[in-house]
């Protein structure tokens, strides 16, 4: 999804202040194919609100599926893949087991 195709189905739903903006700051880092690997840490650092808050938003916005958490473990340990999507796609956690 181009970015400003993501901001304009971000505007679209309608969401509390904390998710919104983590929704933007999400969209903001994606990559061509619609991932981002945030640290939650960071997203709040870079939002100027608490580790809370970003958990809040996080979980919200994986309620109403306009993202999906992707959790691949490996030998670095475990990473979280965010991937802004659209709300009416059905999204599920992934998880995906390596062998060391």
């Amino acid at each position: 999804m181009a970015p400003l195709q993501r901001q304009i189905a971000i505007r679209k739903l309608k969401l509390p202040w904390y998710a919104r903006l983590i929704a933007y700051d999400l969209a903001a880092r994606a990559n061509p194919h619609d991932r981002c690997y945030p640290l939650q840490i960071t997203l709040a650092k870079d939002n100027g609100v608490s580790l809370a808050t970003v958990q809040r938003a996080v979980a919200h916005l994986r309620e109403i599926k306009a993202i999906r958490v992707e959790i691949s473990i490996g030998q670095a340990g475990a990473t979280a893949v965010i991937a802004p999507g659209e709300a009416t796609e059905p999204l599920e956690a992934e998880y995906e087991e390596v062998e060391e």
